[in-house]
Order: C-alpha cells, then structure tokens, then sequence
C-alpha cells in the first residue's frame, strides 16, 4: 500500500477506483443489502437507512454536487466549511495522521491538500469523485439523529459487510466520506426525513482492471502503536 506523501506528489495520472460503465443488476444490490443487514446491532435496531442511486435519479444528485466543486477549490470560507465535516483529530501533533487535510477518505484528502497547487487538476478529480467515480450505482446511507453513538459503531459493521459481500460477488465498492461536506445538497435530493444525518456515501459498480490499483490508502500503523499488555 502506498503511503500519502506531504509533498505535491499526492494525486496520479491514472485516476483510481476507476469504474466500467457495466450496470449493476438490482437484484444483485437486493443480495449485498439482505446479507448486510446481518451486521449485529444494539437490541437489533438496525439503525440504517440506504438509498439507492440509478439512471436519473443518480444523475439529479451528481449535477448539483459537481457544481459545488469550484467552490470547494477556489474558496477559502467554502473550504473551510465543508472540513468542518470530518473532525477525526484534535489538531495536535501527537495524534498520527493529523493535519487540516485529512478526513479518512485518501483520495479526497489527497485531493483537497494539493488545491493550492494545481486548482484545475483538482478540481477535475474532485468532480471525479462526486460523480461516484463515474460508478453506475451510488448509495447514500443515513441515520436518524436521535440515536447515540453506539448506533454509528453499529453502522460500521453493516458498511463494512456491504464492501465485503459486494467484493466477494465480483463488485468493487468505495466508501465515500466526502459526501458529508455536501450534506446540505445531498438530503434534500433524497426527501430524506429532518432528523437525517448523512453518514457517507458509496460508489458501487464493476471495477475497470486495466486502470491503476483502485485502493489510495496511507500505510496502516504498526500493531504496537495501538495494543497495551497486561499479563
């Protein structure tokens, strides 16, 4: 795995996790969902909420998000606005992997931290990544606002059974966090209900082989760095 690198290095020529343009069969969707469902949940709230983007109504939502992304480029204030969506780090140095740049999405931060040095190029993979990079299906997944943080541990399991079972079928899907900073575009375009709060997005489709590897990911941290012994 290849490790962000702090220089102006950070995006490729080849765009990664590049998409065919080959539909996806509902009922295959159906499948990967029923089997996520699984994923355990605190006295079985099953706290989830999924929308499925296809044909238009994929479309309806790509359109306005796209048009966000110069904004997101060229404007400090709007810059600003939308990483107030991925508070990960408390800003301080002894936290690894933090900095103003990073949300947990390599790709997106990747992108955003090299704006100031080519805007044009950046603002083509931020367009890229919001048209689910260029995946026939995109999911949205929410929550309701009133349920606690043991709700959001158990969605981490369901998505992470949804990425499995939708590999483990010849699929390849790709988190996205970064439909959060564009909360504001996405649940309006969903009628979802008030209480929603976005948890991110997913792009899901049949992975293009011949384009560079589709996993962008800073190096995991070594297990000593996180496990403490008592004996």
């Amino acid at each position: 795995m290849e490790k962000l690198s702090e220089s102006d290095n950070f995006l490729r020529d080849n765009l990664p996790g590049i998409f065919l343009s080959q539909p996806v069969p509902r009922d295959l969707i159906e499948r990967i969902l029923d089997l996520a469902r699984r994923a355990p949940s605190g006295v079985n709230t099953q706290p989830w909420n999924v929308f499925v983007l296809q044909g238009r109504a994929r479309a309806a939502l790509v359109g306005p998000a796209t048009a966000t992304v110069a904004g997101l480029v060229r404007n400090a204030t709007s810059q600003a606005v939308f990483w107030e969506q991925f508070n990960r780090h408390p800003g301080t140095s002894d936290w690894p992997g933090q900095g103003p740049q990073r949300t947990g999405d390599g790709f997106l931060s990747a992108a955003m931290a090299a704006a100031s040095l080519d805007p044009a190029k950046t603002q083509a993979e931020l367009e890229h990544y919001f048209r689910f990079f260029d995946a026939p299906v995109g999911l949205m997944f929410t929550i309701s606002r009133d349920l606690g943080f043991g709700s959001l541990l158990d969605y981490g399991m369901f998505l992470q059974n949804i990425v499995l079972a939708a590999r483990a079928r010849g699929l390849h899907a790709r988190i996205q966090t970064g439909w959060k900073g564009v909360a504001d575009i996405v649940l309006p375009s969903l009628s979802a209900p008030d209480d929603a709060l976005l948890v991110c997005g997913m792009a899901v489709g049949y992975a293009d082989a011949s384009q560079a590897p589709s996993d962008f990911q800073a190096a995991p941290a070594p297990i000593a760095n996180f496990i403490t012994w008592h004996e």
